[in-house]
């Protein structure tokens, strides 16, 4: 994923032609990574959309997945339409001011980005599946892969009963305006990087295999 990340950044459309492309303006953009499964998107973002329309200095912005209905991003909370980018998620994070991401393999991409991000999710089940998950399933403090990394909380997370569109307000008002708050994430985002190592970690992977292949022929 590190080096994915690094081999795009410089190759990526500039900001201006990002717009253009997708019939944007000129407000801060908030990325809005809903997750990759329907149920995952039918989870999260109804209240991504709601704690949306409480900052219209903001731009909003769906990373939608090319084999997701089209259609359920508009279904989904319904009154309220956000734009959507199809198969540019990197472009997306790449110039995002913040984001909303459903935890998964998308919150160390927007860490990669350097984007200030609340993690949310949430299956089916209310208190009992969190109680359930919280005292026999999961065994770690985290669920976002930048606070495993790290070993801390360095970004927010809003998991089952905590995902709520209060907590989701406030959390955003502080992604937007909180300067300390913004600074405290990016602190954090500097030192997963050190955590994480350089890029090509593909190129060393496949050069171990030869070695080894080698040693055995």
């Amino acid at each position: 994923m590190l080096d994915a990340v690094e081999s795009f950044k410089p190759v990526a459309p500039s900001k201006e032609e990002f717009l253009n492309m997708n019939n944007l303006d000129s407000r801060p953009i908030v990325a809005v990574l809903a997750g990759s499964r329907k149920q995952e998107i039918l989870s999260t973002l109804p209240v991504m959309k709601k704690a949306a329309a409480c900052y219209p200095e903001f731009q909003f912005v769906i990373a939608g997945i090319s084999y997701v209905n089209p259609e359920l991003y508009d279904k989904v909370g319904i009154g309220i339409s956000l734009p959507v980018v199809f198969n540019q998620t990197y472009s997306l994070l790449n110039h995002a001011y913040a984001a909303l991401v459903a935890s998964g393999t998308a919150t160390l991409e927007t860490a990669l980005f350097e984007v200030p991000q609340s993690v949310l999710y949430k299956v089916e089940g209310g208190w009992l599946a969190q109680f359930i998950m919280k005292n026999f399933f999961l065994k770690v403090k985290w669920v976002s892969l930048p606070n495993l990394i790290l070993n801390k909380e360095a970004i927010k997370e809003y998991i089952q009963m905590d995902m709520t569109f209060k907590n989701i307000k406030n959390e955003l008002h502080l992604l937007f305006y909180d300067e300390e708050y913004r600074k405290s994430i990016f602190s954090d985002y500097k030192e997963l990087r050190i955590r994480m190592g350089e890029p090509g970690s593909s190129a060393r992977a496949a050069k171990k295999m030869i070695e080894l292949l080698t040693v055995k022929h």
